[in-house]
């Protein structure tokens, strides 16, 4: 006696108006994945921003980026005590710059604090969560508070950015190992909180 084996139903997809979509909806004039229709002179002036601004924003971006790698490498002659404190002011700054170049010459950003909210918070280690609605959070992030990171094994390797991941005191993660074994991420995490270093996760 055989049975019939049926597929599983597939679920519905899920529906852009949905409220755990809030965070990533666009509310500007280009619609959903940039994709809604311009005006022809709209389009003209993306042509021409793309042939001569986006240029000096990656020469702006690129050149933050090998500034503070610099930095990074000549902070090896400094005493350890200060060479925390010195690339940390400086990556804040470099990162600002970066974010400048990028097109952000005015940010603003506010703090939210619950009504019990301890006198001596901001003098503990603290968690950052991003929801990665943009592609700039890690850098303000950097700029605002320059945390330590949980990050891909393979970031140590990156050119420039492996450096600076390394003097920022970001906790290494393979992932295919990680999966397996949770707990020592999570151990690894806590005694970055324990040490008195921030963490941004994202």
């Amino acid at each position: 006696m055989s049975t019939q084996q049926h597929p599983p139903t597939p679920s519905p997809s899920p529906s852009l108006d949905d409220p755990i979509f809030a965070a990533f909806a666009r509310q500007d004039q280009y619609g959903t994945m940039g994709q809604a229709p311009q005006p022809l002179a709209e389009y003209l002036r993306l042509v021409f921003f793309t042939v001569f601004l986006a240029p000096l924003k990656v020469i702006g971006a690129f050149s933050a980026l090998v500034g503070f790698w610099a930095i990074c490498q000549a902070s090896v002659i400094l005493p350890n005590n200060y060479r925390m404190r010195i690339v940390a002011r400086l990556g804040q700054l470099y990162c600002r710059a970066c974010l400048f170049a990028l097109g952000f010459p005015y940010i603003t950003h506010q703090y939210i604090e619950p009504p019990d909210y301890p006198t001596d918070a901001h003098t503990q280690p603290a968690g950052i969560v991003s929801n990665h609605a943009g592609y700039t959070d890690i850098l303000v992030a950097m700029w605002l508070f320059f945390p330590s990171f949980v990050a891909r094994k393979s970031t140590r390797y990156i050119p420039f950015v492996g450096i600076i991941s390394y003097m920022m005191g970001c906790l290494y993660v393979d992932r295919e190992l990680a999966a397996k074994n949770g707990g020592a991420v999570c151990l690894g995490v806590c005694v970055c909180f324990v040490g008195g270093r921030g963490f941004g996760v994202g």
